[in-house]
């Protein structure tokens, strides 16, 4: 018998409370399977919930065109179900339909108790996505449906298939809801088993989603709040809570966790930043980029960079810096306090990066160092220092000194998915001004708390990297100065005369000449 979830109960009223989120509202059915999981029991009702009219039409099709063998197997319940070449004690009449089951008289014999086995072909024909269940290497204690729809591979007209029992080898695309996943894959799964159920690498789960109800996710141990940590993977730590970092100049860097890895999927959100699953998922050594590890360097593409290596990992409340300034009151003057940035206010004339009136909004945490940091960037941009470092970069990117992100991967939104081959070659020019940049993204694109606006500066920002150089056209004044007199019709008229009034007088003597004049 595979072993039951140890503490998992405690956390079963929640997980039934919130199951309507799960993969989109699962319903009726689903909440049943927790409720056995509970110890209640799981009833024929359950079973049937919305899927009668399909009980009813396959029924109705064995009566007038079914087999022998078919027609024998909706008359009676079975001791044993066979998919392939696996087992299970119960198949619910909400999937029964859909795996074409038969009496297997030799199985029957074999097994000395009535056998049903589904007739792969007829299955097949039914919902080609099925063909899982019969490649997998599993034993199962129930096999059924859910009640809702979701996009999934392993889909069966649109629902997933739950199991609980054991799964040995194989793709797992369905909801897995109890026993152990031994080997194989999870691929469009949904994990809502024990923490000790959980026997598989992280990152042999491929997509989906898992529950983290037990405490436990892909078998990690989630992390607790105001916890210290010498390794720590991102996927430990829940929504709402912080990640402290402090590297080895003392600079400490937060990673806030607006959603992490859950029933819903298995992407996350740092920082407002969305987080691909698919980072980690490839290998061994792909999750192990998922950790951070005291002594060790730190990065995640597009958000965060520790070159410096981390000194410490401890895991914060939502509310931690909150705490941190009242603690600091009795140290801080009022003025000082003030000094601290809640707008954004540029006053440059410069398209794409001036700002309202207003100025938006701007989310410092109450940090006096960052606000500074920010203040010396407004600087720079009303007095045209900042554009002057624009033209810098650029030139340095036509000279072919850039030509990606480079080892500053706050700069991906200039060069998607480009890291480039420069930054290989020391280039202490290069590095001061794309260290500028790679700042600006993190300490002020980041922190402004419209998304829009955030992009906005992002994308005005790539824009004048790769603006082509213009070319002025010459003016009057210019063509004046280059030597061109630009003639009017008057001029033309009077050169045309004085041109005449030579060439006709070239042959006259000088008498007839004063003459013609007088």
């Amino acid at each position: 018998m595979i072993n039951e979830m140890d503490n998992y109960e405690e956390n079963i009223e929640d997980i039934e409370k919130r199951l309507d989120e799960i993969l989109g509202g699962i319903g009726h059915k689903l909440k049943s399977f927790v409720g056995g999981l509970g110890g209640n029991k799981y009833t024929d009702s359950d079973a049937r919930g919305s899927d009668v009219k399909i009980n009813k039409d396959y029924q109705g099709y064995v009566a007038s065109s079914g087999s022998d063998s078919e027609k024998k197997a909706v008359s009676g319940k079975p001791g044993l179900y066979k998919v392939g070449e696996n087992y299970a004690k119960k198949v619910d009449d909400s999937l029964a339909p859909f795996l074409a089951f038969e009496v297997d008289e030799k199985e029957t014999e074999l097994k000395g108790t009535l056998v049903h086995t589904s007739n792969q072909e007829k299955a097949e024909k039914i919902n080609s996505s099925i063909g899982w269940l019969f490649k997998g290497d599993w034993k199962a204690e129930t096999l059924g449906l859910t009640a809702t729809k979701r996009k999934a591979r392993g889909a069966i007209k649109g629902k997933l298939v739950t199991f609980r029992g054991e799964w040995l080898s194989g793709a797992f695309m369905g909801v897995f809801k109890g026993g152990a996943i031994t080997g194989g894959q999870m691929v469009d799964g949904y994990y809502l088993g024990s923490s000790d159920g959980y026997k598989i690498e992280p990152w042999d789960f491929k997509s989906g989603g898992s529950s983290i109800g037990s405490g436990f996710v892909m078998g990690l141990r989630m992390a607790k709040e105001n916890t210290k940590h010498k390794k720590l993977s991102i996927i430990q730590v829940k929504k709402g809570l912080q990640i402290k970092i402090l590297d080895n100049n003392d600079v400490e860097h937060l990673l806030k966790i607006d959603k992490g890895v859950d029933y819903d999927s298995l992407n996350m959100k740092i920082n407002g930043v969305d987080v691909s699953w698919e980072l980690y998922n490839r290998s061994s050594g792909d999750f192990e980029k998922s950790y951070i590890n005291v002594g060790s360097n730190f990065d995640i593409p597009g958000l965060i960079n520790i070159d410096k290596g981390v000194q410490s990992i401890e895991v914060k409340t939502s509310d931690y810096e909150e705490k941190e300034s009242e603690t600091e009151k009795g140290k801080e003057s009022s003025s000082e306090k003030e000094e601290v940035l809640s707008k954004l206010i540029l006053k440059t004339k410069i398209k794409g990066f001036g700002t309202t009136p207003k100025g938006y909004n701007i989310d410092l945490n109450n940090d006096k160092e960052l606000s500074e940091k920010v203040s010396k960037f407004i600087e720079d941009i009303d007095s045209e220092k900042f554009f002057k470092y624009i033209n810098f970069f650029k030139r340095l990117s036509n000279e072919g000194r850039i030509d990606g992100y480079g080892n500053y991967p706050a700069l991906a939104f200039i060069y998607p998915k480009q890291k480039g081959e420069a930054f290989k070659d020391k280039d202490a020019e290069r590095d001061r001004v794309m260290s500028y940049f790679s700042n600006f993204r993190q300490q002020v694109i980041n922190n402004i708390t419209a998304d829009n606006i955030s992009q906005r500066y992002m994308d005005s920002i790539k824009k004048e990297i790769n603006a082509k150089p213009k070319v002025k056209k010459a003016s009057k004044k210019s063509a004046k100065k280059a030597g061109t007199k630009l003639a009017s019709p008057k001029n033309v008229a009077k050169a045309a005369m004085k041109e005449s009034f030579y060439k006709s007088d070239l042959k006259l003597s000088i008498s007839n000449i004063v003459k013609k004049i007088i």
